[in-house]
């Protein structure tokens, strides 16, 4: 899951949070959640070995995501599971 308190506070070190689940910036990679690093794999295969063998891993490792929730983002989620996260996230983090 990504770290809403972290999320919250990318703007002070001065990245900018985007919506996407990896993100290319000249050489360097990084993605967002578990789930963001397959998709940045494949995109990385891609590049690496091209289109085709990026398809035969996904393929391989069925690789089909549908969740049954769109919950996956503060963006998309319902604001009061996004608010419970982060009250919960703060709590822990001052414990």
């Amino acid at each position: 899951m990504r770290d809403l308190v972290a999320l919250d506070r990318l703007a002070t070190t001065g990245a900018v949070p985007v919506p996407e689940r990896y993100v290319v910036d000249g050489r360097v990679v990084t993605s967002a959640g578990g789930i963001g690093g397959v998709d940045m794999a494949l995109h990385l295969a891609a590049l690496l070995a091209g289109d085709d063998v990026a398809q035969a891993i996904q393929l391989v490792l069925e690789y089909d995501p549908r969740p049954p929730f769109h919950a996956g983002s503060p963006a998309t989620a319902p604001e009061r599971i996004t608010e419970a996260v982060r009250a919960r996230l703060l709590a822990d983090a001052a414990a």
